[in-house]
């Protein structure tokens, strides 16, 4: 487990997750769009407020947020550079996960796994199980990893008019 995730944040620094400014031909609007959509659909029925928030609802409350900062033009330059910073290194993260999933599951739906299939050497109760994808667990340590939690505090502590559901020092 800890090598997989010492390999998952060497690949982030190398691919440069944490570096400053968008990539080349990425619009500041759209950064983040889809990583925002996917996690605002897993957080669809996690508790948003209370001492036990999911990680996983404050990442998508604190994307929504951070979207409408980028975009917003009454916004002061600091607290949308730590929301575009926010949502680049979700987006970069998001990215990098899809590609390890993506990877594990290869191999299944390549002709040896499905010549296995066939032949009753390993029968598919799970498929996610059995490709050994991310778990939520994983996905977190990732996440943390690879510092979107710190991005998320570094534009909590920049924006005035964001808080979470349950901060109460705003």
């Amino acid at each position: 487990m800890r090598i997989a995730v010492i390999a998952v944040v060497c690949s982030l620094a190398s691919a440069g997750v944490a570096g400053p400014g968008f990539a080349a031909g990425r619009d500041v609007e759209t950064v983040g769009a889809a990583a925002c959509r996917h996690y605002d659909n897993r957080a669809r029925f996690l508790p948003r407020s209370g001492p036990h928030i999911a990680p996983i609802a404050a990442i998508a409350d604190a994307c929504a947020g951070a979207q409408a900062a980028v975009a917003s033009p009454e916004a002061d330059a600091a607290t949308r550079a730590a929301a575009a910073a926010y949502l680049e290194t979700l987006a970069a993260v998001h990215g990098e996960i899809r590609r390890i999933n993506a990877e594990r599951a290869a191999p299944m739906f390549s002709e040896r796994g499905r010549l296995a299939s066939a032949e009753g050497q390993s029968p598919v109760r799970s498929l996610s199980r059995s490709m050994g994808l991310v778990t939520t667990s994983g996905e977190h340590l990732i996440l943390r990893a690879g510092g979107v939690f710190a991005a998320l505090q570094g534009w909590l502590a920049a924006s005035a008019a964001f808080a979470m559901a349950d901060d109460p020092a705003r």
